[in-house]
């Protein structure tokens, strides 16, 4: 958020760009939503979260990435020390998935972003480290997806490196 906060001072209608886009993201809502809490018209909203993603994206490379490799021990020892046991001192992050719930539009294809709990979501996926920093990120696979599929077309376990991070 630090970084953010340099390209995001900017406030409309009294509120930060950012609350705004946060609220969208956590609430789920649409932008009809937006207009009856923050009072701004359909295109500002749109606008406004347009930006305030593009800069999250654009940051997203330079605060998301895996540790180097003289940082492995450190954080296999952690995870050993935080799990209480010396078979985590290979363990070079956690992964987790969850479901984005979304308002999805897209008459063609809303079948396939119905999960198994029965509303319209997005798969994301993610690999921490012992602080719980994200180190990857995976998302955009439909809610439908699931978590082994959304795991096996993420970039670093395409690329092996999963296996490769720690090979001591």
């Amino acid at each position: 958020m630090h970084l953010l906060s340099h390209h995001l001072l900017e406030w409309t209608h009294g509120y930060s760009l950012v609350i705004v886009t946060l609220y969208w993201l956590a609430a789920g809502t649409s932008y009809r939503g937006l207009k009856n809490t923050f009072n701004m018209c359909r295109s500002s909203e749109f606008n406004v979260i347009a930006y305030v993603l593009d800069c999250i994206c654009s940051l997203m490379r330079q605060v998301i990435k895996l540790p180097e490799r003289n940082e492995l021990p450190q954080i296999g020892d952690r995870f050993a020390e935080m799990a209480d046991s010396p078979a985590f001192t290979q363990c070079v992050g956690a992964i987790d998935g969850c479901q984005v719930r979304f308002t999805c539009d897209d008459a063609e294809r809303h079948d396939e972003y119905i999960n198994r709990k029965l509303y319209y979501s997005i798969n994301l996926s993610g690999l921490v480290d012992y602080r719980g920093k994200f180190i990857d990120v995976c998302i955009g696979f439909p809610g439908s997806c699931h978590d082994l599929r959304v795991l096996r077309h993420c970039g670093l376990y395409r690329a092996g490196i999963y296996w490769k991070l720690y090979d001591r």
